[in-house]
C-alpha cells in the first residue's frame, strides 16, 4: 500500500518547468515542460568540424572535437536554466541537462575514455555543495558508459567570478590555476572529455587543455553545455 501511495504522488505531484515556470508531472522526469525543451536553441555546432568552439582550441594540436551544445542568450531559456542549477541548488536540473547532452552527442564521442569536468577550487566548491560541471560530466557518463576522471585536475588557485571580466583579464585569472594530481599518470595516452557548464572567451578551458596537455600522447575533445552569444 505505502509503495502504491508513492506511485501516486510521483505520478501526481507537480514541478515547476525550469524553463517558463509552468507545472508538469515529476513522473516525467523531465523538468522542462516539452515547449522549452523544443525552444532550446540548439548550436548545431558538433554537426560543423570547423565549428567556432573548435576554432578556440584548434592551436592546441592534442584537441580533436570541440562544441557547445546550445546557445546562451541574456535573459533567455539557458541562463534560466544555469542559473538554477549553479545558484539554487538544482542538482536534478543539471544531471538532466547532461543527459540530453549525452543524446546529443553520442555518435562524436566514442572513443572518449574518460570525462573530465572542469574543476572547481574546494573553496568555491564547498560553498556551493557541489560542482555544476561535475553534475553535467556524471550525467553524460551514465548515459555513455564512459568513466568520470574526477580530481584529477585540480584547480590550485581561488579565483573571482569571470562573470563581468573581459577576454584579457579572465585569461590572466586563470593563468596557472590548474595542475594534475599525482594519479593523472593514468591519463597518458587516453582521449579526454572536458566539460563545462558555458563557454565565455575560452580562457578556462585553454587553461584546462594546456595542464592537461603535458600528458604524453593525450587527445582531448570539448563540451559546454552552452556558449555566450550577445
Amino acid at each position: 500500500m505505502l509503495s502504491f501511495l508513492k506511485e501516486m504522488v510521483a505520478v501526481l505531484l507537480p514541478v515547476r518547468c525550469a524553463g517558463c515556470g509552468r507545472d508538469i508531472s515529476f513522473a516525467s522526469g523531465q523538468w522542462l515542460c516539452y515547449d522549452c525543451l523544443a525552444a532550446l536553441p540548439a548550436t548545431d555546432y558538433h554537426l560543423m568540424p570547423m565549428n567556432p568552439v573548435f576554432q578556440l582550441f584548434m592551436h592546441h594540436r592534442q584537441v580533436q572535437f570541440a562544441t557547445a551544445c546550445y546557445f546562451f542568450h541574456h535573459d533567455g531559456i539557458l541562463q534560466r536554466i544555469i542559473h538554477q542549477i549553479k545558484y539554487h541548488h538544482h542538482q536534478q536540473l543539471g544531471l538532466f541537462m547532461g543527459s540530453l547532452m549525452a543524446q546529443m552527442l553520442e555518435h562524436h564521442l566514442a572513443s572518449v575514455d574518460y570525462l573530465i569536468p572542469v574543476p572547481l577550487h574546494q573553496r568555491k566548491e564547498r560553498q556551493r555543495g557541489y560542482n555544476q560541471a561535475s553534475l553535467l560530466a556524471n550525467a553524460m557518463a551514465d548515459c555513455l558508459h564512459i568513466p568520470v576522471a574526477h580530481h584529477l585536475l585540480r584547480r590550485k588557485v581561488f579565483t573571482p567570478s569571470q562573470t563581468y571580466k573581459g577576454r584579457e583579464a579572465r585569461q590572466q585569472n586563470v593563468q596557472h590555476a590548474f595542475h594534475l594530481h599525482a594519479d593523472a599518470d593514468m591519463l597518458k595516452g587516453k582521449h579526454l572529455l572536458l566539460v563545462d557548464d558555458v563557454l565565455t572567451t575560452g580562457a578556462t578551458l585553454n587553461a584546462c587543455v594546456e595542464t592537461l596537455a603535458v600528458l604524453p600522447d593525450v587527445q582531448i575533445s570539448i563540451v559546454t553545455l552552452a556558449i555566450t552569444q550577445s
